[in-house]
Protein backbone atom coordinates (compact mmCIF):
# COMPACT_ATOMS: atom_id res chain seq x y z
CA UNK A 1 0.00 0.00 0.00
CA UNK A 2 2.63 2.29 0.02
CA UNK A 3 3.37 2.57 -3.36
CA UNK A 4 1.06 3.07 -6.92
CA UNK A 5 -0.96 -0.25 -7.91
CA UNK A 6 -1.42 -1.47 -11.24
CA UNK A 7 -3.77 -3.85 -10.79
CA UNK A 8 -4.45 -6.55 -7.87
CA UNK A 9 -0.48 -8.48 -7.19
CA UNK A 10 -0.50 -12.32 -6.93
CA UNK A 11 -0.17 -11.98 -2.65
CA UNK A 12 -1.29 -8.52 -1.13
CA UNK A 13 1.57 -8.47 1.16
CA UNK A 14 5.02 -7.19 0.45
CA UNK A 15 8.20 -5.80 2.66
CA UNK A 16 9.18 -2.69 1.18
CA UNK A 17 7.10 0.41 1.27
CA UNK A 18 7.94 3.81 -0.41
CA UNK A 19 5.73 6.89 -0.16
CA UNK A 20 5.52 10.25 -1.47
CA UNK A 21 2.93 13.08 -0.85
CA UNK A 22 1.35 16.51 -2.36
CA UNK A 23 2.23 20.58 -3.10
CA UNK A 24 2.25 24.22 -4.75
CA UNK A 25 2.49 27.74 -6.65
CA UNK A 26 1.31 29.05 -10.37
CA UNK A 27 2.41 31.51 -13.42
CA UNK A 28 0.55 33.31 -15.77
CA UNK A 29 2.11 31.96 -19.27
CA UNK A 30 3.24 34.16 -22.04
CA UNK A 31 1.26 34.69 -25.03
CA UNK A 32 2.78 33.39 -27.97
CA UNK A 33 1.55 32.95 -31.52
CA UNK A 34 -0.56 29.95 -32.14
CA UNK A 35 1.61 26.61 -32.45
CA UNK A 36 1.54 24.71 -35.71
CA UNK A 37 -0.09 21.95 -35.19
CA UNK A 38 1.89 18.72 -35.74
CA UNK A 39 0.46 14.96 -37.15
CA UNK A 40 0.54 13.28 -34.27
CA UNK A 41 -2.04 10.95 -33.86
CA UNK A 42 -4.45 10.47 -30.94
CA UNK A 43 -3.15 7.16 -29.74
CA UNK A 44 0.22 9.16 -28.82
CA UNK A 45 -1.84 11.83 -27.60
CA UNK A 46 -3.95 9.41 -25.42
CA UNK A 47 -0.51 7.64 -23.80
CA UNK A 48 1.11 11.14 -23.34
CA UNK A 49 -2.22 11.90 -20.75
CA UNK A 50 -2.02 8.51 -19.30
CA UNK A 51 1.72 9.51 -18.54
CA UNK A 52 0.80 12.55 -17.09
CA UNK A 53 -1.48 11.25 -15.32
CA UNK A 54 -0.29 8.04 -14.18
CA UNK A 55 3.22 10.05 -13.00
CA UNK A 56 1.71 12.45 -11.36
CA UNK A 57 -2.35 12.52 -9.64
CA UNK A 58 -1.18 8.98 -8.44
CA UNK A 59 2.32 9.97 -6.93
CA UNK A 60 2.26 12.70 -4.58
CA UNK A 61 3.11 10.60 -1.55
CA UNK A 62 6.46 9.59 0.04
CA UNK A 63 7.10 12.87 2.26
CA UNK A 64 9.26 11.58 5.18
CA UNK A 65 7.79 13.39 8.25
CA UNK A 66 10.31 13.88 10.42
CA UNK A 67 12.74 14.81 7.64
CA UNK A 68 10.82 17.09 5.03
CA UNK A 69 12.39 18.01 1.99
CA UNK A 70 13.21 22.23 1.76
CA UNK A 71 11.00 23.81 -0.83
CA UNK A 72 12.62 25.08 -3.99
CA UNK A 73 10.25 28.19 -4.39
CA UNK A 74 8.92 30.29 -1.28
CA UNK A 75 4.74 31.20 -0.96
CA UNK A 76 3.46 34.31 -2.98
CA UNK A 77 7.29 34.32 -4.78
CA UNK A 78 8.46 34.36 -8.13
CA UNK A 79 10.16 31.38 -10.06
CA UNK A 80 13.20 32.36 -11.84
CA UNK A 81 13.66 31.10 -15.26
CA UNK A 82 16.08 30.19 -18.08
CA UNK A 83 15.43 30.11 -21.45
CA UNK A 84 17.40 28.52 -24.13
CA UNK A 85 19.23 30.79 -26.23
CA UNK A 86 17.97 29.19 -29.17
CA UNK A 87 15.62 31.72 -30.60
CA UNK A 88 12.23 29.24 -31.49
CA UNK A 89 11.24 28.50 -35.19
CA UNK A 90 7.79 29.46 -36.52
CA UNK A 91 5.07 27.65 -34.38
CA UNK A 92 7.37 27.04 -31.62
CA UNK A 93 7.33 28.75 -28.08
CA UNK A 94 10.06 29.43 -26.41
CA UNK A 95 11.19 27.63 -23.40
CA UNK A 96 10.01 30.01 -20.79
CA UNK A 97 6.39 30.16 -22.50
CA UNK A 98 5.95 26.10 -23.39
CA UNK A 99 7.31 25.61 -19.35
CA UNK A 100 4.95 28.12 -18.24
CA UNK A 101 1.76 26.72 -20.55
CA UNK A 102 2.58 23.52 -18.85
CA UNK A 103 2.43 24.59 -15.85
CA UNK A 104 -0.75 26.47 -16.06
CA UNK A 105 -2.42 23.24 -17.98
CA UNK A 106 -1.03 21.11 -14.58
CA UNK A 107 -2.11 23.65 -11.97
CA UNK A 108 -5.90 23.97 -13.68
CA UNK A 109 -6.67 20.79 -14.58
CA UNK A 110 -4.90 18.13 -12.66
CA UNK A 111 -3.38 19.20 -9.18
CA UNK A 112 -6.02 22.03 -7.94
CA UNK A 113 -8.26 19.28 -6.53
CA UNK A 114 -5.52 17.47 -4.73
CA UNK A 115 -4.26 21.31 -2.46
CA UNK A 116 -0.82 20.97 -4.44
CA UNK A 117 0.57 23.36 -7.43
CA UNK A 118 2.98 23.07 -9.64
CA UNK A 119 6.22 25.97 -9.99
CA UNK A 120 8.58 25.83 -12.42
CA UNK A 121 11.81 26.62 -11.88
CA UNK A 122 14.01 26.64 -14.85
CA UNK A 123 13.88 25.13 -18.47
CA UNK A 124 16.68 24.07 -20.77
CA UNK A 125 16.99 22.65 -23.95
CA UNK A 126 17.72 18.69 -24.29
CA UNK A 127 17.71 16.55 -27.90
CA UNK A 128 14.96 19.02 -29.24
CA UNK A 129 12.74 18.94 -26.09
CA UNK A 130 12.57 21.69 -23.33
CA UNK A 131 13.52 19.53 -20.22
CA UNK A 132 11.32 21.42 -17.23
CA UNK A 133 12.80 21.51 -13.94
CA UNK A 134 9.43 21.69 -11.59
CA UNK A 135 8.07 21.29 -8.27
CA UNK A 136 5.19 19.88 -6.96
CA UNK A 137 4.31 22.24 -3.64
CA UNK A 138 2.25 22.11 -0.96
CA UNK A 139 2.15 25.66 1.02
CA UNK A 140 6.17 26.32 1.64
CA UNK A 141 7.28 23.00 1.43
CA UNK A 142 8.18 21.06 -1.58
CA UNK A 143 7.01 17.29 -1.63
CA UNK A 144 8.37 16.07 -5.13
CA UNK A 145 10.15 17.43 -8.32
CA UNK A 146 9.03 15.18 -11.38
CA UNK A 147 10.89 15.12 -14.47
CA UNK A 148 9.57 16.42 -17.25
CA UNK A 149 9.58 17.62 -20.72
CA UNK A 150 7.51 19.48 -23.33
CA UNK A 151 7.91 19.55 -27.02
CA UNK A 152 9.06 22.46 -28.48
CA UNK A 153 5.22 23.41 -29.92
CA UNK A 154 3.71 23.83 -26.69
CA UNK A 155 1.89 20.89 -27.42
CA UNK A 156 2.60 18.05 -25.30
CA UNK A 157 3.61 17.22 -21.88
CA UNK A 158 5.66 14.10 -21.31
CA UNK A 159 6.44 13.00 -17.93
CA UNK A 160 7.51 9.74 -16.58
CA UNK A 161 10.78 7.60 -17.03
CA UNK A 162 13.12 8.80 -19.73
CA UNK A 163 14.79 6.19 -21.75
CA UNK A 164 18.37 6.35 -23.47
CA UNK A 165 17.60 5.09 -27.02
CA UNK A 166 21.44 4.16 -27.24
CA UNK A 167 22.16 2.36 -24.05
CA UNK A 168 20.20 -0.65 -22.79
CA UNK A 169 17.11 -0.54 -20.68
CA UNK A 170 18.60 -0.55 -17.10
CA UNK A 171 18.08 -4.42 -15.45
CA UNK A 172 15.46 -3.46 -13.06
CA UNK A 173 16.23 -4.98 -9.00
CA UNK A 174 14.50 -8.11 -8.53
CA UNK A 175 11.48 -8.02 -5.97
CA UNK A 176 12.01 -9.51 -2.89
CA UNK A 177 9.60 -12.29 -1.85
CA UNK A 178 6.00 -11.36 -0.79
CA UNK A 179 5.32 -11.78 2.74
CA UNK A 180 1.95 -13.15 4.09
CA UNK A 181 1.21 -12.53 7.64
CA UNK A 182 1.51 -15.18 10.46
CA UNK A 183 -2.05 -16.65 11.07
CA UNK A 184 -3.98 -16.04 14.38
CA UNK A 185 -6.96 -16.55 16.22
CA UNK A 186 -7.64 -13.02 16.43
CA UNK A 187 -5.31 -10.90 13.68
CA UNK A 188 -4.25 -7.36 14.73
CA UNK A 189 -4.81 -5.28 12.32
CA UNK A 190 -2.96 -1.64 12.23
CA UNK A 191 -4.07 1.37 9.87
CA UNK A 192 -1.64 3.90 9.91
CA UNK A 193 -2.72 7.14 9.15
CA UNK A 194 -2.49 11.23 9.40
CA UNK A 195 -6.51 12.30 9.82
CA UNK A 196 -6.03 15.15 7.05
CA UNK A 197 -3.95 13.07 5.08
CA UNK A 198 -6.20 12.70 1.71
CA UNK A 199 -5.11 9.30 0.91
CA UNK A 200 -5.45 8.26 4.59
CA UNK A 201 -9.21 9.26 4.83
CA UNK A 202 -9.72 7.44 1.64
CA UNK A 203 -8.42 4.27 3.55
CA UNK A 204 -10.50 5.04 6.66
CA UNK A 205 -13.54 5.51 4.23
CA UNK A 206 -12.76 1.85 2.63
CA UNK A 207 -12.15 0.27 6.09
CA UNK A 208 -15.50 1.67 7.37
CA UNK A 209 -17.73 -1.09 6.29
CA UNK A 210 -15.05 -3.96 7.49
CA UNK A 211 -15.66 -2.74 11.06
CA UNK A 212 -19.36 -4.00 11.52
CA UNK A 213 -18.01 -7.13 10.21
CA UNK A 214 -14.66 -7.74 11.56
CA UNK A 215 -14.38 -5.43 14.94
CA UNK A 216 -15.41 -8.48 17.54
CA UNK A 217 -13.24 -11.01 15.76
CA UNK A 218 -10.05 -9.15 14.91
CA UNK A 219 -8.32 -6.33 16.82
CA UNK A 220 -8.87 -3.29 14.19
CA UNK A 221 -7.17 -0.42 15.44
CA UNK A 222 -6.31 3.53 13.76
CA UNK A 223 -2.92 4.56 14.18
CA UNK A 224 -1.24 8.13 13.62
CA UNK A 225 1.50 9.63 12.39
CA UNK A 226 3.01 12.05 13.76
CA UNK A 227 5.77 13.66 16.38
CA UNK A 228 5.70 15.48 19.81
CA UNK A 229 8.05 16.55 22.41
CA UNK A 230 7.24 16.73 25.99
CA UNK A 231 4.68 19.54 25.69
CA UNK A 232 1.37 19.92 23.35
CA UNK A 233 2.26 22.60 21.95
CA UNK A 234 5.87 20.68 20.48
CA UNK A 235 3.26 17.87 18.40
CA UNK A 236 4.04 18.07 14.56
CA UNK A 237 2.12 16.04 11.47
CA UNK A 238 2.08 16.89 8.03
CA UNK A 239 -0.67 18.86 7.58
CA UNK A 240 -0.50 20.99 11.05
CA UNK A 241 -0.99 21.35 14.18
CA UNK A 242 -4.80 21.00 13.90
CA UNK A 243 -3.93 17.54 12.80
CA UNK A 244 -2.25 16.72 15.61
CA UNK A 245 -4.46 17.46 17.90
CA UNK A 246 -7.32 15.74 15.81
CA UNK A 247 -4.61 13.19 15.99
CA UNK A 248 -4.58 13.12 19.58
CA UNK A 249 -8.83 13.27 19.82
CA UNK A 250 -8.96 10.02 18.20
CA UNK A 251 -6.82 8.28 20.25
CA UNK A 252 -8.58 9.63 23.34
CA UNK A 253 -11.91 8.65 21.62
CA UNK A 254 -10.60 5.35 21.39
CA UNK A 255 -9.10 4.89 24.60
CA UNK A 256 -12.70 5.88 26.22
CA UNK A 257 -14.80 4.72 23.88
CA UNK A 258 -15.89 1.62 22.01
CA UNK A 259 -14.45 0.77 18.20
CA UNK A 260 -18.14 1.54 16.97
CA UNK A 261 -17.85 5.27 18.62
CA UNK A 262 -14.64 5.59 17.60
CA UNK A 263 -15.66 5.35 13.99
CA UNK A 264 -18.69 7.16 14.01
CA UNK A 265 -16.83 9.95 14.74
CA UNK A 266 -14.17 9.02 12.30
CA UNK A 267 -16.74 8.71 9.84
CA UNK A 268 -18.08 12.44 10.36
CA UNK A 269 -14.97 14.14 10.44
CA UNK A 270 -14.08 12.56 7.37
CA UNK A 271 -17.04 14.03 5.65
CA UNK A 272 -18.16 17.27 7.25
CA UNK A 273 -15.00 18.49 8.89
CA UNK A 274 -11.95 17.04 7.35
CA UNK A 275 -12.39 19.75 4.35
CA UNK A 276 -11.99 22.74 6.87
CA UNK A 277 -9.10 21.79 8.57
CA UNK A 278 -7.26 24.75 7.27
CA UNK A 279 -10.11 26.78 9.07
CA UNK A 280 -9.42 26.38 12.78
CA UNK A 281 -12.47 28.39 14.41
CA UNK A 282 -14.80 26.54 11.60
CA UNK A 283 -13.10 22.90 12.78
CA UNK A 284 -13.44 23.49 16.02
CA UNK A 285 -17.37 23.89 15.60
CA UNK A 286 -17.18 21.04 13.32
CA UNK A 287 -15.49 18.55 15.74
CA UNK A 288 -17.63 19.24 18.72
CA UNK A 289 -20.49 18.31 16.49
CA UNK A 290 -18.96 15.36 15.17
CA UNK A 291 -18.79 14.79 18.70
CA UNK A 292 -22.21 15.00 19.92
CA UNK A 293 -23.58 13.42 17.12
CA UNK A 294 -21.56 10.24 18.12
CA UNK A 295 -22.25 10.18 22.11
CA UNK A 296 -19.40 11.88 22.92
CA UNK A 297 -18.26 14.11 25.49
CA UNK A 298 -16.12 16.67 24.09
CA UNK A 299 -15.19 18.51 27.46
CA UNK A 300 -13.72 14.93 28.86
CA UNK A 301 -11.65 14.91 25.45
CA UNK A 302 -10.33 18.20 25.88
CA UNK A 303 -9.17 17.25 29.35
CA UNK A 304 -8.04 13.84 27.88
CA UNK A 305 -5.69 15.95 25.46
CA UNK A 306 -4.62 17.68 28.21
CA UNK A 307 -3.16 15.10 30.36
CA UNK A 308 -2.94 12.43 27.96
CA UNK A 309 -1.68 13.55 24.83
CA UNK A 310 1.73 13.51 25.12
CA UNK A 311 2.38 10.03 26.17
CA UNK A 312 -0.72 8.64 23.42
CA UNK A 313 1.12 10.21 20.78
CA UNK A 314 4.89 9.41 22.28
CA UNK A 315 3.21 5.51 21.64
CA UNK A 316 2.29 6.08 18.35
CA UNK A 317 5.63 6.81 17.54
CA UNK A 318 7.22 3.77 19.32
CA UNK A 319 4.83 1.71 16.85
CA UNK A 320 5.47 3.62 13.56
CA UNK A 321 8.97 3.29 14.30
CA UNK A 322 8.87 -0.35 15.06
CA UNK A 323 7.31 -1.13 12.17
CA UNK A 324 9.03 1.53 9.99
CA UNK A 325 6.32 3.39 9.07
CA UNK A 326 6.15 6.91 7.83
CA UNK A 327 3.33 7.06 4.98
CA UNK A 328 -0.37 7.63 5.32
CA UNK A 329 -1.68 5.19 4.69
CA UNK A 330 -0.24 2.23 5.29
CA UNK A 331 -2.05 -1.14 6.77
CA UNK A 332 -0.10 -3.66 8.85
CA UNK A 333 -1.97 -6.81 9.32
CA UNK A 334 -0.20 -9.14 12.00
CA UNK A 335 2.40 -6.83 11.99
CA UNK A 336 2.94 -7.19 8.05
CA UNK A 337 2.69 -4.45 5.70
CA UNK A 338 -0.24 -5.30 3.24
CA UNK A 339 -0.19 -4.02 -0.65
CA UNK A 340 -3.28 -5.25 -1.49
CA UNK A 341 -6.01 -2.66 -3.13
CA UNK A 342 -7.16 0.10 -1.08
CA UNK A 343 -11.42 -1.22 -1.17
CA UNK A 344 -13.39 -2.62 1.29
CA UNK A 345 -13.44 -6.00 -0.44
CA UNK A 346 -9.66 -6.21 -0.85
CA UNK A 347 -9.19 -4.96 3.08
CA UNK A 348 -12.09 -7.84 4.40
CA UNK A 349 -10.06 -10.14 2.20
CA UNK A 350 -6.54 -9.39 3.58
CA UNK A 351 -7.95 -9.38 6.99
CA UNK A 352 -9.84 -12.66 6.50
CA UNK A 353 -6.66 -14.54 5.44
CA UNK A 354 -4.84 -13.88 8.76
CA UNK A 355 -7.41 -16.02 10.71
CA UNK A 356 -6.60 -19.18 11.33
CA UNK A 357 -10.60 -20.32 11.21
CA UNK A 358 -12.32 -17.15 9.03
CA UNK A 359 -15.48 -15.97 11.21
CA UNK A 360 -18.62 -16.34 9.06
CA UNK A 361 -18.51 -12.91 8.61
CA UNK A 362 -15.63 -13.08 6.16
CA UNK A 363 -18.20 -15.01 3.74
CA UNK A 364 -20.29 -11.73 4.11
CA UNK A 365 -20.03 -9.57 0.85
CA UNK A 366 -18.87 -5.66 1.52
CA UNK A 367 -19.14 -2.48 -0.57
CA UNK A 368 -18.25 -3.26 -4.31
CA UNK A 369 -16.65 0.53 -4.59
CA UNK A 370 -13.89 1.02 -6.96
CA UNK A 371 -10.47 0.81 -4.99
CA UNK A 372 -9.16 4.06 -4.19
CA UNK A 373 -6.23 5.69 -5.63
CA UNK A 374 -3.19 4.67 -4.89
CA UNK A 375 -0.49 7.16 -3.02
CA UNK A 376 0.23 8.22 -0.04
CA UNK A 377 1.35 11.38 2.44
Amino acid sequence: MGEEQHGQPEHPYHEEHRHHEHAAHEHKPEHAAAPTPLPLDNKLLFYAAVALIGGLLIGFAGHALLNPVQPAIAANSTASLSTPSTVPLQGQLSGQAAGEKAVKYLNENLLAAQGVTAVLNSVTEENGLYKLDMSINKGNETLQKPEAYASQNGRLLLVGTTFDLDKPVPTPEPAKPAATPQKTDKPVVELFVMSFCPFGVQAEQAMDPVIPLLKDSADIKIRYIAHIGDTLDSVQSLHGPTEGTEDIRQLCVAKNYNTTVLWNYVRTINAECYPQYSNPEAYTTCWKSAAAKAGINATAMEACITSEGVSLIKTEMEVTAKYGVSGSPTLMINGVRYEGARSADAFKQGICAAFKTPPAACSQAVSSAAPAAAGNC
